[in-house]
């Protein structure tokens, strides 16, 4: 459905969760998802899109 709605929507991007996991913690189980760069997430993604300004953000490798 993600890949569907990419090549629907004019601009759209796919991203995927990996790209904001932490390396150095990411490999430890965790409830509350521990492993994920929350503020990375935040700051590059969420906070952009809510303002419906341009964003860009850094895949893991």
């Amino acid at each position: 459905m993600a890949r569907w709605l990419e090549s629907e929507v004019e601009g759209a991007v796919r991203m995927r969760g990996d790209d904001f996991l932490d390396p150095s913690r990411s490999h430890r189980r965790s409830t509350d998802w521990d492993g994920v760069e929350r503020e990375r997430l935040v700051r590059d993604v969420l906070v952009p899109f809510r303002e419906r300004r341009d964003s860009t953000f850094r895949r893991y490798d």
